[in-house]
Order: structure tokens, then sequence, then C-alpha cells
């Protein structure tokens, strides 16, 4: 029982290492209307929330018998041309989205934007 626990633990803070160390560059952000995403949160257009490309959303190792991804409720900052950052919570998986790109609440969206557009491209964005 021991070595299984052992085994668990490491497994962890693999996966959290791996997670921590996750930054992305060189996609998009546009704005999405989330409800209840593939982590399971119930989420509202004024939560600062985040879905992410499905390959980032699924590249993390998993550690023991889950069906979401390790970074479900993780932090991320978004960082878009010019300066503009924003912090929000992993919530969804975006299938539709080019590896590195991102879907993000209108709350979260409003922060990165100049002006009234749809779409942010040249993004990056790190797991925190």
């Amino acid at each position: 029982m021991r070595y299984y626990a052992s085994l668990l633990a490491a497994a962890f803070i693999a996966t959290s290492e791996y997670a921590q160390a996750l930054t992305v560059s060189g996609g998009d952000a546009t704005v999405f209307d989330p409800s209840t995403g593939a982590c399971g949160f119930f989420n509202t257009g004024d939560d600062f929330v985040v879905g992410i490309d499905f390959f980032s959303f699924s590249s993390v190792p998993i550690a023991g018998v889950s069906t979401t991804s390790p970074l479900c409720g993780r932090q991320m900052v978004v960082s878009a041309p010019g300066d503009k950052t924003v912090t929000a919570t992993i919530v969804d998986v975006c299938s539709g989205c080019r590896k590195g790109s991102v879907v993000l609440s209108p709350a979260a969206f409003d922060q990165i934007i100049t002006s009234d557009v749809d779409l942010v491209e040249g993004i990056s964005w790190t797991v925190v």
C-alpha cells in the first residue's frame, strides 16, 4: 500500500511540475460564452475563465484515474501584443482552436483588447 501511495505522490508531483512549466506562444485569443466546460465547473461571462486548445489541454500527463486534465482549475496568464495581460482560470477545452490558441470569457477578453475586435492574434500564455 505504501508503494502505491508513493507512486501516486510521485505522479502528482511530476504532473504539477510539468503543468507549471507549460508556456505557449503564437496562438490567437477569441471570446466565448462559458457555461459548464470540460472541467465540470459552471461559469458565466463575468468570470475570468479560459478554454485552451485540445493539444495543450490533453498534453499534460494525468496522474491516477481522472477524466479531466490536470490543468483544470489552474491559473494562466494570457499576454497579448501591447503589453496587455489577463489572469484566468482554465475551465474548458477549445476543440476547434489551433495549437496555442485560447477562448476567453467576455470579462477576461475585455482585459486584452484595445478596440472592438473579436480576435487577438499573437498571444502567449503561461500556466502559473
